[in-house]
């Protein structure tokens, strides 16, 4: 299987430092809030690809989804629908209050996937052996075993994956919970609260005591 044609050009550390000029952030600043020193900032920045958790948690210290940038020249694959979380509903004023679960609220959503077990039962289901996943991401098979026993995983090769299975596991078990404005930044806590929302064909309206989001 060849490689997909986006991410032959695509630089995780690149997009990370072009997120902190635009937060105005130094290494030295970035090392202060992820614990790291600024040489193992700058070892981070030249890396071409990193764990998908670092990459979702890197977005909620720098206040940008790295996750939907490094995913902006993706191809859409089959299977896209949005991955549904519990939420508990309630209708008031003919309206519907919907009141999001704990995970979805900010990166806490985290410790709820366990990326592995789902690439593991998506591939059983589609009949995908080990060993034909291996050579999809150039690794042993004893490298695939353990991936499936991870909750995380390099974001090349989730990527792999998604296209040998055809189903966009990023847009569909990811992207989902990280809340963003139309300048890709994001929100610790946007949906914290009770809200109401308001679906039309084109768009969807998000109402809480704060304030009034309307994504097209």
């Amino acid at each position: 299987m060849k490689q997909p044609q986006f991410l032959k050009n695509i630089h995780i550390g690149e997009i990370i430092r072009a997120a902190m000029k635009k937060r105005c952030l130094t290494d030295i600043m970035l090392a202060e809030r992820i614990g790291l020193t600024k040489w193992g900032v700058t070892k981070m920045l030249k890396q071409k690809s990193l764990k998908i958790n670092k990459i979702i948690e890197l977005s909620y210290i720098i206040g940008v989804n790295l996750l939907h940038t490094y995913t902006k020249e993706m191809p859409l694959l089959k299977n896209s629908e949005m991955y549904e979380d519990e939420i508990i509903n309630k209708v008031e004023n003919e309206q519907l209050v919907v009141i999001p679960s704990k995970k979805v609220r900010t990166s806490e959503f985290l410790p709820f996937i366990h990326i592995g077990n789902i690439l593991k039962k998506e591939s059983k289901i589609q009949k995908v052996t080990e060993t034909t996943l291996s050579k999809v991401i150039c690794r042993t098979q004893s490298t695939t075993s353990r991936i499936f026993k991870y909750p995380d995983i390099d974001i090349e090769r989730l990527i792999l994956i998604s296209f040998k299975l055809n189903f966009d596991f990023i847009r569909n078990i990811y992207l989902p919970y990280m809340a963003v404005d139309e300048n890709d930044t994001i929100a610790n806590d946007i949906f914290s609260d009770e809200c109401i929302i308001k679906i039309n064909p084109k768009k969807i309206t998000i109402i809480t005591e704060k304030q009034t989001i309307t994504y097209h």
